[in-house]
């Protein structure tokens, strides 16, 4: 029983590194589209 949850535990808890892993991407992405624009324009 103990060991179910804690494999649970460990499953859902790498489901979230997994979205804030994208979240991350995303920003990092939008940032560095945000550069390449202003050098493109300025």
């Amino acid at each position: 029983m103990y060991r179910w949850m804690a494999t649970q535990s460990v499953l859902s808890g790498l489901r979230n590194a997994r979205i804030v892993g994208r979240i991350n991407v995303a920003r990092f992405g939008n940032a560095l589209l945000q550069r390449l624009m202003t050098r493109l324009m300025g």
